[in-house]
């Protein structure tokens, strides 16, 4: 883990180059406090080393583990929240886990989900985004720092191979860091959660709506930066 940014209270300033221990998530305030159940205190005939150890454990009903007492411990694995792997952490939605990508306070995480007619779908933002372009934006996002469209041809991935499996669909949502809440990615969602922060709450409120559903990730993005995320040192 990079160590660097400003330090506070035991606590380091979030950063990319910041990297979780890894481990697996009972509850939210596991990430919050970035103490998960380490993977050597899994019980398990998986190989620590192996680079599909999270693959390859969950595919199992129930996870048994040591907690730090060094009692035996079960617990199923829809209940998980999640896990962190090589520093990124996943949280579940659904059955299924996906990486957190865009972290801070307010994170943005692309999730794969059984189809469900009642879905939220919003035609004007695309709900259904692949990828983040270099700036860090979802594909097709409307950038107020550049005045234009943010729409990067150059492909960090093969297309194919994040094809989302039969039966699911890509569904944006946001996580509110502090409680852990997950949020649909829409106006209401930003709007709510950016609310503490005054002066961009209401520079987003009277914007118009359409405007509004353009300018979703900046608002996001601006509120991050402003007000920054602290995890604590690993254990």
């Amino acid at each position: 883990m990079s160590l660097c940014g400003q330090e506070q209270d035991g606590m380091i300033k979030y950063t990319p180059d910041f990297r979780f221990t890894d481990g697996i998530y009972i509850d939210f305030n596991q990430v919050k406090n970035n103490r998960p159940v380490l993977k050597t205190k899994i019980i398990t005939s998986v190989d620590y080393n192996s680079k599909d150890f999270f693959s390859k454990l969950l595919v199992g009903k129930e996870i048994s583990y040591y907690d730090d007492p060094g009692v035996k411990k079960e617990v199923r694995k829809d209940d998980l929240w999640g896990y962190a792997d090589n520093g990124i952490v996943h949280i579940q939605i659904q059955g299924n886990f996906s990486p957190l990508t865009f972290m801070g306070k307010i994170c943005h995480v692309i999730a794969e989900i059984k189809l469900n007619d009642t879905i939220y779908y919003d035609p004007a933002t695309g709900s259904y985004l692949d990828f983040y372009d270099k700036y860090g934006y979802p594909y097709k996002y409307y950038d107020p720092y550049y005045n234009r469209y943010v729409n990067s041809y150059t492909r960090r991935h093969d297309y194919r191979q994040l094809e989302p499996e039969p039966g699911l669909e890509r569904i944006q949502y946001l996580l509110d860091f502090e409680t852990g809440e997950l949020w649909e990615y829409d106006v209401q969602g930003v709007k709510t959660l950016i609310k503490k922060d005054t002066v961009l709450y209401e520079e987003f409120r009277k914007l118009r709506n359409r405007i509004k559903k353009r300018m979703m990730f900046s608002y996001i993005r601006r509120y991050n930066e402003r007000n920054p995320l602290f995890i604590s040192f690993p254990p």
